[in-house]
């Protein structure tokens, strides 16, 4: 979609700048820094874990000094593990997430182009489509039996119908 088939020019590159400095990403922050720790203490929750610590500290109670060592070294062994598969989870998780990003088609410097979600800006003009995430609240401008299904945020059963009373002239 090359051409702009709209009445309106879109944001250009000096706008799109000024909206995000001003209202900045449309993402939400899920990053979780220095994901090692939170990795730790999910595996020393873990039932297991808590089985061999506590078989651990009753063999090291009676005295049985070699079994407390096997059970503090399997402990180590388990801990291990399991924050090692953590940690190949959260980066197979990133590399879906990356793969699968969404996309969202804008009108931007007189032309249509496609820009993954998270750069859509407060003043972007979108182009949505049958079948099309919605990236951003916003206004609707020209539309041609347009409805939207609202149900993963309201539960409202059926979609809402924009009438031509919803429809706002361009800027």
């Amino acid at each position: 979609m090359p051409t702009n088939p709209f009445p309106f020019m879109g944001l250009d590159d000096q706008g799109v700048i000024a909206a995000r400095a001003k209202h900045g990403r449309n993402a939400i922050d899920d990053k979780v820094n220095g994901a090692f720790w939170p990795a730790v203490k999910s595996a020393v929750l873990e039932p297991m874990f808590l089985l061999l610590l506590a078989t651990s500290i009753i063999y090291f109670a009676l005295g049985e000094r070699s079994e407390a060592y096997f059970m503090a070294g399997a402990i180590v062994v388990v801990s291990t593990i399991s924050t090692y598969q953590d940690s190949r989870s959260r980066k197979a998780l990133t590399a879906l997430r990356v793969f699968s990003e969404a996309q969202a088609t804008v009108v931007r410097n007189n032309a249509v182009v496609k820009i993954p979600v998270e750069d859509v800006v407060v003043g972007d003009h979108m182009v949505v489509e049958e079948g099309s995430l919605l990236a951003a609240d916003g206004v609707i401008l020209q539309s041609n039996d347009f409805s939207v299904n609202e149900s993963i945020l309201t539960g409202e059963p059926s979609p809402w119908h924009a009438a031509r009373t919803h429809l706002k002239v361009p800027p």
